[in-house]
């Protein structure tokens, strides 16, 4: 089984986590089950908050939008998240890359809130259910790695907490100071069950299956390219099997309306009428 999907931040070397606000360059590793660690300098300080302004703000969200979500936990004692991602992009030289995902580090984290439910995303009486912190990973991976979509996940956190409207089936503070810089909202959408879950954080770092980290400004590059490439008919985007819908428009509204018109048609078609005949040999 491969750990990138396990969201692995669990196998980090317990000296990397315990100075990894040190401001010190450390060592990241990613493990697998068949091959060695491999690991890649982190040359970005920690501790430090990170500016994001509107165009990486906007910039993540069209990294991340239509992202499959394989992983999400979190070390409260280390206050550290990873999020695994399957992503949609394009390398610099125009192709697709061998392994699309990749995992993002946020630190120092300051709180988590994830609201899980029965029922629709917009079902307002549907009640929370409750879950522990360590038991985040295993909610995430009961989705079996499904879609976010939206544009927006970066300090979106003040809607996301709307949608929940206090229905909390966890809301950890790390009780220290920091960590509430920036947020991202992610989200699972399955027929019947739903969650919601956001995370704040001071800073993030990108790294690949591999343990190469990735600069900020080319991570958004990627994602930039393929969705240039995918409006432009580029057959390199088809094998997604997403159409073009312009920017802004709400994906959940537009589904929504397809399955009421489905929905409406199936309703106002006459039964099947039986010809009467004896089916009896």
């Amino acid at each position: 089984m491969n750990l990138m999907s396990l969201s692995c931040i669990a196998r980090l070397p317990q000296a990397w986590l315990t100075n990894v606000s040190s401001g010190q360059r450390k060592r990241y590793s990613f493990e697998s089950d068949t091959a060695a660690a491999q690991t890649s300098d982190v040359r970005q300080k920690w501790g430090s908050r990170l500016d994001i302004g509107d165009e990486q703000r906007q910039g993540l969200g069209t990294a991340l939008n239509e992202s499959t979500l394989l992983g999400f936990e979190v070390l409260p004692e280390q206050r550290l998240a990873a999020a695994t991602f399957s992503v949609l992009a394009l390398t610099n030289h125009g192709d697709p890359p061998a392994d699309p995902r990749v995992q993002i580090i946020f630190s120092p984290v300051g709180r988590v809130v994830a609201s899980l439910r029965d029922g629709s995303w917009d079902d307002c009486r549907a009640p929370a259910r409750r879950f522990e912190l360590n038991e985040l990973l295993e909610v995430v991976k009961g989705f079996g790695g499904l879609p976010i979509y939206g544009w927006e996940f970066i300090d979106t956190d003040d809607a996301s907490l709307a949608s929940m409207a206090g229905r909390y089936s966890l809301d950890w503070t790390s009780g220290e100071t920091g960590g509430l810089s920036h947020s991202i909202s992610v989200f699972q959408d399955e027929a019947d069950r739903y969650l919601d879950l956001v995370v704040w954080f001071d800073d993030l770092l990108v790294f690949t299956s591999d343990g190469t980290q990735v600069p900020l400004d080319d991570f958004i590059a990627g994602g930039e390219r393929w969705w240039d490439a995918m409006y432009a008919g580029d057959s390199r985007t088809k094998s997604a099997g997403i159409f073009p819908m312009p920017k802004g428009r709400n994906k959940r509204t537009v589904l929504r309306r397809l399955l009421s018109r489905v929905r409406r048609s199936l309703r106002d078609s006459p039964p099947e009428q039986s010809d009467g005949g004896d089916s009896s040999a």
